[in-house]
C-alpha cells in the first residue's frame, strides 16, 4: 500500500530523507524549476522549492510554534510527526526545519509553516515578488500558446 499512495499523488507515507547506517543523507531533489520560494510572517520564515516529489521546505526554515484553531487536524498530525521524527526541531521561538522537508501539497506545507490555514499558492513569494500561483498561471499561459 506505500507503494501506491505516491502514484496516486499520496506523498505523506514519502520519506523525506533516505537513511544510511548511523549517518542521515537528504535525498536528492530533482527540481521541476529553478525558483525558490520564500515565506514570510511576523513568527517565521521559510523556503520552498518545488521538485518532481513534491513541495519541499528547506533545511533551515522557520516554523511557527503555536498553531491557531482554523488549522486542519490533518495538518497538526502531520506537523507533530514532524517534531516526533525530529525534522522540526525546538529552537525557543519557533521550529527550524532540522532537513529538506517534502510535502505532498503547497498548502500543507504552507499550515506547516504558519500554523494556521492559509492559500499556499499566494503565500510563497519568488525573488522578484511574483507569487506562486502567478508563476504557475504564467507557466501554464505559456504552455497553452504553444499549442
Amino acid at each position: 500500500m506505500k507503494l501506491i499512495f505516491p502514484v496516486v499523488n499520496f506523498m505523506f507515507l514519502v520519506p523525506s530523507i533516505l537513511k544510511q547506517s548511523n549517518e542521515t543523507v537528504v535525498a536528492p531533489l530533482p527540481v521541476n524549476s529553478d525558483i525558490v520560494y520564500t515565506l514570510k510572517s511576523k513568527k517565521a520564515s521559510a523556503k520552498l522549492i518545488e521538485t518532481e516529489k513534491g513541495y519541499v521546505v528547506l533545511s533551515g526554515s522557520q516554523s511557527c510554534k503555536q498553531t491557531s484553531s482554523s488549522i486542519s487536524e490533518g495538518w497538526i498530525k502531520q506537523r507533530n510527526k514532524l517534531i516526533e521524527t525530529g525534522v522540526l526541531i525546538d529552537s525557543g521561538e519557533f521550529y527550524i526545519f532540522n532537513e529538506n522537508a517534502i510535502f505532498s501539497s503547497i498548502s500543507a506545507a504552507t499550515a506547516v509553516v504558519l500554523g494556521r490555514q492559509a492559500a499556499g499558492p499566494v503565500e510563497w513569494i519568488d525573488i522578484i515578488g511574483r507569487t506562486f500561483k502567478q508563476n504557475q498561471e504564467k507557466k501554464f499561459e505559456s504552455e497553452s500558446n504553444e499549442d
